[in-house]
């Protein structure tokens, strides 16, 4: 028993022995743990556009609960990055384009760990905005009559603009300005088709077309057979072929078949022919009221000896005169072509004659012997209204149309001037929605008294004042914001006292707009004495002018109306109308009138403005006479040309209300080159004090200045 106890106890020291063995082999003691290294979970963020923010947020963790420390290395100036936080952040500009290394660094204070990327920085490729055509294209033409459209356009980018036009061979008529984007011209009636146009915009990078038909029509004339016939097939005696100076006959002869018997010219010397009323018995001038043409076919079956020369039609009237014109200026805008029979149509009132009784066809005066041409199909035509006349007649005129109205294209009251120079018979200044005729009465005021127009009435027996006819309208178109005044005067001539109505007799209304149209209303239905007043000797329209009567003004006078008694007021001003330029001498061909202080040069035969700019600071160098009126909320093109003696940028627009001043602007960069700038500019007010403006900034040197215009949309 005692040996087994003993060998008990002698296992039992044994285990006890190896377990402490073990034990001590394991390393138990904590002075020896093992270190976790951190762990980065977050993936970087690698590129960015320039001008955009940067963000990237580093994550880490570690295992074994240590604080964990950030940090950044070879960072661009751009970059910054939060320790703290471990956001990596910044925004690169333009020039920061390209890669850049980077190395973030996370360390538990035993291990550390990296995360190196690139970050690449790129330039984002700018978005253009192509610019927008704001004008809506016109696609009528008539023949003989001018068509204009003008080409208006924007851009977000405020972007230098530039117009061109691809003008097909059916549309030669045309011819298209691209600094100002006006396409115009006046068609013939062998342009008479619809063809396809393309207008283009371009804002330096991409363009903006605008394509339409324009449809080219004969006038809207209805003949109802010739007025008269000079000659067709037999000779009128009435109007007899005729040589002046030359000492030919002219020969009736057989052309073609088409033609038939033509009158046959030849030129001898120094010598005019045509067709003469004026020395035939019995012979009288023919009336030619509004809308009368000359028609007439010519072949030319020899030139001149002397070679190219113009060729004529000159039209004589004993009594008013005559007028002169090339063969090109006619509707049909050609010129002779030898062998080949052509057509040609004269507006008569359009040449400022109402009667005619001498037709001379010729080369110029001194340069057509030699010459020899036929003649056929002449006569005048008049429209359905008109009276028809049996050859060597003169039509009804002046009786039938003066109680009417007055256009000054016909045989009516005869105009002139009762103070200083005759009136003159001039071109229509601008052709527009309020009157489209041909031509306008002027008087030119230089005197500093002023002047009267006016005419005679005596002999026209319906010209008398009463319900029927007592309101009475006229179109005027001046330069200056004045008063128009009109004047009755019984009895005979123009100075005498007879004068009924008002404490001078006279009755006025203020134009509102300069330089375009606008139809004036004159209510005399209410003035003392209108019962008694009977025939009318005189009637005077003049423009008044503080402090003395319009002197150093434009006046032009068209289409007096007298109408009957009704409510009838002045019309307010409805804005200007779409179209119409308020700027005055945009183009400095006037030197610098209307432009104040500054100095106009010449610059290879173009006359443009020079605003000398001495110091900085000296920023209203140019301003706009008083003379336009802006009206809020409507729609300009404002338009310009410009350079500087050195690159800068000026201020240019719109002002109105003078005290305070406020203006519709835009910032302008120019160059020392020429360039056209255009804008789109809507003002919220407006008064009679409104002006272009230009603010020179803060550089000293001269700015040049051309072609500026503010067109109503």
């Amino acid at each position: 028993m005692n040996k087994l106890t003993n060998i008990n106890r002698f296992n039992k020291s044994i285990i006890v022995l190896s377990l402490g063995l073990a034990l001590s082999a394991c390393g138990g003691s904590s002075d020896d743990k093992v270190n976790s290294a951190p762990t980065i979970s977050s993936t970087a963020v690698t590129s960015v556009e320039s001008g955009t923010v940067y963000s990237y947020s580093l994550v880490a963790a570690d295992a074994d609960g240590d604080t964990l420390s950030m940090s950044a290395a070879n960072l661009p100036t751009w970059l910054s990055f939060d320790t703290s936080t471990g956001v990596l952040s910044g925004t690169p500009a333009d020039s920061d384009e390209g890669d850049t290394a980077i190395t973030l660094t996370v360390s538990d204070g035993t291990d550390d760990i990296t995360q190196s990327f690139t970050i690449s920085v790129t330039v984002p490729v700018p978005v253009n905005n192509a610019a927008v055509i704001t004008s809506t294209s016109v696609t009528a033409a008539t023949v003989g009559e001018t068509y204009s459209y003008t080409l208006t356009a924007t851009d977000a980018d405020s972007d230098t603009l530039t117009m061109s036009a691809t003008i097909p061979g059916a549309l030669s008529w045309l011819t298209f300005d691209d600094a100002t984007g006006i396409l115009s011209g006046m068609p013939a009636s062998g342009d008479v088709a619809a063809t396809e146009m393309t207008l283009t915009v371009n804002d330096g990078t991409e363009d903006t077309m605008q394509t339409f038909t324009i449809t080219v029509a004969e006038a809207d004339v209805i003949d109802s057979g010739p007025a008269l016939v000079v000659y067709e097939e037999d000779a009128n005696p009435l109007w007899a072929a005729w040589d002046c100076c030359g000492g030919t006959t002219p020969a009736i002869i057989s052309d073609d078949a088409d033609h038939g018997l033509v009158t046959q010219f030849n030129i001898v010397g120094d010598t005019v022919v045509g067709f003469n009323a004026r020395d035939a018995v019995d012979g009288v001038a023919f009336d030619a009221p509004a809308g009368t043409t000359l028609e007439f076919d010519l072949k030319v079956t020899a030139m001149p000896t002397a070679g190219d020369t113009d060729w004529k039609l000159k039209l004589e009237d004993s009594a008013e005169g005559f007028a002169e014109v090339n063969l090109q200026d006619s509707a049909e805008g050609q010129v002779p072509v030898l062998d080949t029979w052509m057509h040609y149509t004269f507006n008569i009132p359009a040449l400022g004659l109402s009667d005619v009784d001498l037709i001379m066809i010729f080369p110029t005066w001194a340069a057509g012997d030699g010459a020899e041409f036929s003649v056929d199909n002449v006569v005048f035509n008049i429209d359905t209204d008109a009276e028809v006349s049996t050859p060597g007649n003169s039509g009804d005129g002046a009786t039938t149309t003066t109680a009417v109205g007055i256009d000054f294209e016909g045989d009516q009251l005869t105009w002139e001037s009762f103070d200083t120079a005759p009136v003159q018979y001039v071109a229509n200044p601008k052709t527009d929605g309020i009157n489209t005729s041909t031509k306008a009465a002027l008087f030119d005021i230089l005197q500093g008294d002023g002047e009267w127009v006016g005419a005679l009435t005596q002999g026209i027996t319906s010209f008398a004042l009463d319900a029927s006819n007592c309101v009475v309208k006229v179109d005027v178109y001046k330069d200056t914001i004045s008063e128009t005044h009109i004047k009755f005067q019984q009895n005979n001539g123009v100075n005498d006292d007879g004068i009924m109505w008002g404490s001078h007799g006279t009755v006025g209304v203020t134009n509102t707009v300069v330089n375009q149209w606008e139809t004036l209303t004159f209510d005399t239905c209410h003035w003392v004495g209108l019962a008694e007043t009977g025939n009318i000797g005189a009637l005077a329209i003049f423009p008044d002018k503080t402090p003395a009567r319009s002197q150093n003004t434009m006046n032009y006078l068209d289409n007096i109306m007298f109408t009957e008694q009704g409510d009838v007021v002045t019309p307010e001003p409805t804005g200007p109308t779409a179209g119409t330029d308020l700027v005055l001498n945009g183009g400095f061909d006037d030197g610098a009138n209307n432009w104040v202080g500054q100095n106009v040069i010449d610059e290879a035969g173009n006359n443009v403005l020079e605003a000398i700019v001495t110091a900085p600071g000296d920023v209203w160098a140019v301003n706009l006479s008083q003379v336009m009126t802006l009206v809020a909320g409507q729609s300009y093109t404002f338009t310009f040309k410009a350079k500087a003696e050195v690159g800068r940028t000026i201020v240019a627009g719109l002002g109105f209300n003078h005290d305070p001043w406020t203006a519709t602007t835009e910032i302008v960069t120019l160059t020392t080159d020429w360039a056209t700038y255009t804008y789109t500019m809507i003002p919220d007010a407006g008064d009679d004090n409104s002006r272009v403006l230009f603010d020179m900034g803060g550089e000293a040197g001269n700015v040049y200045l051309d072609d500026i215009s503010v067109v109503v949309n």
